[in-house]
């Protein structure tokens, strides 16, 4: 049975602030590298992967995307994974049809549907629960919707951009996201780094955010100045919260000294910082992942130059053991793990294929073109 949900419209956002205004803010809390990647996808409808820690900016990103893209005049439309209910999650993503379970008494389109000539954001991905995981694979390959009680999928013409702050590759290797999907979403990765990775860029969006909020709650403009001393703790404190942490920060800061400008001391910093540090404690921890339910596999990485390092790989239990080798890129690394993981998977099931598909998480179809594409045979 499923349940329905209150929501009347799916979450979606279109521009309605001038376009020198939206692109202030993109260009204010977004570093010029980032936002020079994202322009180059901007114009396609490329899958992008929004890659890291919570509050960095990454729905900012898919924002600013599909701001530049030739859908910016259809629906953005927001899905946060894990804000809803696993039994709600199929109704709320393709909708259902007028009986389709006890309490549907209309007809309700999806959000992917909601979004038709648009953008699916799909914030938090890596959330996603496995039974889910397929279904939406089929969507973004096929273009098709098939809403709940209906027989016939329909056709549906988006653009998917997807965020996550999990380690997508580890959660492949521990059985807790389908290999097929991660390839499926993995076209374009963009990685927004940490605002402690970004030491420059403070000072502007303390700045930046006061006014803004001044603004909002007290319609007016003000200016921050930062003392030496306040300045240098912004830069040596951690910011587990990135950007999103800042940000409410200045709010409070905005609300104590009533919209006011204001120079901002050391004393008074530390007191702000100290008053939130249960917060951004709660915060760092929450966003920890969770310890995989998979045995540790020993590997060994071989640099270039024949030095050897030992890594710690986690893989799904009972799988496979052995050496996985590192060469000198990427590419090549990821090649190698792939095609171990097939040859034991494959040597372990005595070549059932149909098994070994389900042991690592991909179709039957996607698991023939993996062992053509590296190379693999019985003899191998």
């Amino acid at each position: 049975m499923y349940a329905t949900s209150a929501a009347a419209r799916p979450e979606s956002d279109k521009v309605t602030e001038h376009p020198s205004s939206q692109q202030l803010v993109y260009s204010t809390i977004l570093p010029a590298g980032i936002l020079g990647q994202a322009s180059q996808a901007a114009g396609t409808d490329i899958t992008v992967l929004m890659l890291g820690e919570s509050g960095a900016g990454k729905g900012i990103l898919a924002r600013y995307i599909h701001s530049q893209s030739p859908r910016h005049h259809r629906n953005f439309v927001r899905i946060n994974v894990p804000a809803i209910p696993d039994t709600l999650l199929e109704s709320e993503l393709f909708g259902y049809e007028k009986g389709a379970f006890s309490g549907a008494d209309r007809k309700r389109a999806g959000k992917i549907k909601y979004a038709a000539g648009g953008t699916v954001f799909m914030d938090e991905m890596g959330d996603i629960p496995p039974h889910m995981q397929i279904k939406l694979l089929n969507v973004m390959e096929d273009k098709e919707v098939t809403s709940l009680g209906r027989d016939e999928p329909e056709a549906v013409d988006v653009r998917f951009l997807v965020a996550t702050n999990r380690n997508l590759e580890a959660d492949v290797l521990a059985g807790r996201f389908r290999l097929d999907l991660f390839y499926r979403i993995n076209v374009f990765p963009i990685t927004v780094p940490p605002l402690r990775e970004r030491q420059q860029d403070i000072e502007g969006l303390a700045q930046y955010f006061y006014n803004q909020n001044a603004q909002r709650y007290y319609h007016q403009d003000a200016e921050l100045h930062l003392e030496p001393n306040a300045l240098n703790r912004m830069l040596e404190y951690g910011w587990p919260g990135n950007v999103r942490e800042l940000e409410g920060l200045m709010a409070r800061m905005v609300i104590k000294f009533q919209g006011r400008s204001v120079g901002l001391r050391l004393n008074t910093l530390d007191d702000l910082l100290r008053s939130q540090k249960p917060v951004a404690m709660q915060v760092a921890q929450a966003e920890q992942p969770p310890i995989a339910e998979a045995a540790p596999y020993p590997a060994t990485a071989h640099a270039p130059n024949g030095d050897a390092t030992t890594l710690q790989v986690t893989v799904p239990a009972g799988v496979y053991t052995g050496e996985v080798l590192f060469f000198d890129t990427v590419k090549q690394a990821n090649m190698q793990i792939r095609r171990h993981i097939i040859e034991r998977a494959l040597a372990a099931n005595r070549w059932n294929r149909k098994k070994t598909a389900q042991i690592i998480g991909v179709s039957d179809k996607f698991l023939q073109s993996m062992i053509k594409e590296a190379g693999l045979g019985k003899n191998s």
